[in-house]
C-alpha cells in the first residue's frame, strides 16, 4: 500500500473527528512515512510497519473519545466514551468487563450529577435568602419600620447573610471543580484500564 492510499484511508476513517485532530493525525503518519523514506526505507515497507488504516483510524478515535471525557465530562464527550468502551470490549469474553465498566461510569455520573444538582440548589437558594434579606432590610429602613438598635441589628444580619452567601458559592464551586476533575480522572483511568483489557484479549486471541 502506497503512503497516498493510507493516508485516504486513514482520513476516510477520521471523519468523526474535528478537522484539526484529523489533520493532527494526518501530518503525524504523513510524516512519519516520509521520515521513514528518508532513512532508506521503502514507502511500502514502511506503511506495513503500520496498523492497517481502518484499524488505527478506530484506535485514533476511541483515544479521542476518552481524551475529550477527561478533559470536558458532557453529556455527549461522555456517551462517546462510553460507546467507545463497547466498541474496544466487544468479544464475546470481554462483553462482560464492557457492561460493568460501563455501569460504573454511569454510577459515578449519576453521582457526580446529583452532588452538582444539589450544590447548585443550595446555592441558588443561599443567594435568594440573601436577596430577599437585603430587599426586606432596605424596604423596612426605608419605610421607617426600623429605628435605632433595630435598624442596625436587621442591617448586620443582611451583610451577615450576604458574607455567608458568598463564602457558600465559593466553597461549593470549588465542590463542584473537584467532582468535575474527579469524573475527568476517571475517564482517564477508564480509557487506560480498557486499553489494558483490550491488549491482553487480542494476546489472548493471537495465541489461540
Amino acid at each position: 500500500m502506497s503512503k497516498e492510499e493510507f493516508l485516504t484511508i486513514l482520513e476516510h476513517g477520521l471523519a468523526s473527528l474535528p478537522p484539526e485532530e484529523r489533520q493532527e493525525a494526518l501530518r503525524y503518519y504523513r510524516e512519519y512515512i516520509e521520515d521513514g523514506v528518508e532513512a532508506g526505507r521503502s514507502e511500502e515497507e514502511v506503511v506495513a510497519s503500520l496498523d492497517p488504516p481502518g484499524e488505527l483510524s478506530l484506535k485514533l478515535c476511541r483515544e479521542a473519545a476518552f481524551s475529550r471525557a477527561a478533559k470536558r465530562p458532557t453529556p455527549r464527550n461522555t456517551w462517546r466514551a462510553l460507546a467507545a468502551v463497547f466498541g474496544v470490549l466487544s468479544l464475546p469474553v470481554t462483553l462482560p468487563v464492557a457492561l460493568c465498566l460501563v455501569v460504573a461510569a454511569l454510577c459515578v455520573l449519576i453521582a457526580a450529577a446529583a452532588v452538582i444538582i444539589s450544590a447548585g440548589a443550595v446555592i441558588a437558594a443561599a443567594v435568594a435568602a440573601a436577596i430577599v434579606m437585603g430587599v426586606r432590610a432596605i424596604w423596612m429602613l426605608g419605610a421607617g419600620l426600623l429605628t435605632g438598635s433595630a435598624a442596625v441589628f436587621t442591617v448586620g444580619l443582611a451583610l451577615c447573610g450576604l458574607a455567608v452567601t458568598i463564602f457558600a458559592v465559593i466553597a461549593l464551586s470549588y465542590v463542584i471543580y473537584g467532582i468535575w476533575r474527579g469524573v475527568g480522572q476517571f475517564f482517564r483511568w477508564l480509557g487506560a484500564a480498557v486499553r489494558k483489557i483490550a491488549g491482553k484479549a487480542r494476546k489472548g486471541g493471537e495465541n489461540a
